[in-house]
């Protein structure tokens, strides 16, 4: 069989197979590891185990899910589009029969009482999901680098000349002539400037965003989930390892001029360094 023959029987066994079996399956034909598909895919080993045991409740959300399954059936060249239909299992896949699709020649009985167990099981997921999501980005509140506040300028200061002697007498039509008062030019205010070695990062969000942003020594200087609308600003000693959740909503000036984070988008998670 070819390596594309198997790759469409990986996909087209999604119906009987979970996401992460036909993932495992296509990448053991391809001969790669979890380290290799971690490597290219920006993941880690742990998350790309996590993706291909369907263990979803060990990775951040259902909107991080479905693009990192995407991004892994790409890389395999498999069709990815069944494979992200395959996560979106209503929650009582577990029953016998709960996957078959809907069809109008199937009966259904009138009246059917409503079940409370559906809604409980969404709770259950949603409760689910915000502990895994604390897990994996709770961190110490962010720290922001204040800006050093200009000296104050003192004010100039005037030297008097001392008045020229005047003779006991002056010759007709002459006058003592005033002491005249000279001063200083002021000295040009110097605007605030950042600590040398120091760089600034601004953060605007038209969506809400977790952001991390780490400095050289990989201290934490902001770490938080930012909601839409705000903006935050922070200051380190580059190179700043900076990620950034839901990257297509966030604008980013460093050191005053934008930086566009497109080329380091992955699953709508952007990582990247800034020297």
């Amino acid at each position: 069989m070819s390596e594309g023959e198997g790759a469409a029987g990986a996909v087209a066994g999604v119906d009987r197979v979970r996401p992460g079996r036909a993932l495992a399956d296509a990448r053991a034909r391809r001969k790669l590891t979890v380290d290799e598909v971690a490597q290219q895919l920006k993941l880690s080993a742990t998350q790309v185990d996590a993706l291909e045991a369907d263990a979803y409740d060990r990775l951040p959300g259902p909107v991080f899910v479905r693009g990192f399954v995407r991004n892994y059936a790409r890389l395999l060249e498999l069709d990815a589009e069944p494979l992200v239909a395959a996560i979106e299992v209503p929650a009582t896949a577990g029953r016998p029969g709960a996957v078959a699709p809907y069809s109008k020649e199937i009966p259904f009985p009138e009246q059917r009482p409503k079940s409370w167990l559906p809604y409980a099981l969404g709770l259950a997921v949603v409760i689910g999901a915000v502990v895994v999501f604390e897990f994996f980005f709770s961190a110490p509140p962010s720290v922001v680098v204040s800006p050093v506040a200009p000296q104050p300028v003192p004010p100039p200061i005037q030297h008097v000349a001392p008045p020229a002697p005047v003779p006991a007498e002056l010759p007709p039509g002459e006058a003592a002539t005033p002491a005249t008062l000279v001063a200083e030019p002021v000295a040009a205010e110097v605007p605030a400037q950042k600590p040398p070695g120091m760089a600034a990062i601004r953060f605007v969000f038209e969506t809400s965003s977790w952001v991390e942003v780490r400095d050289r020594e990989n201290r934490i200087l902001m770490s938080q989930l930012n909601a839409a609308g705000a903006a935050q600003q922070v200051q380190g000693r580059p190179p700043l390892q900076v990620v950034v959740g839901n990257a297509q909503g966030v604008r980013l000036i460093y050191n005053g001029q934008p930086f566009d984070m497109g080329p380091h988008i992955r699953a709508d998670v952007a990582r990247f360094t800034l020297e």
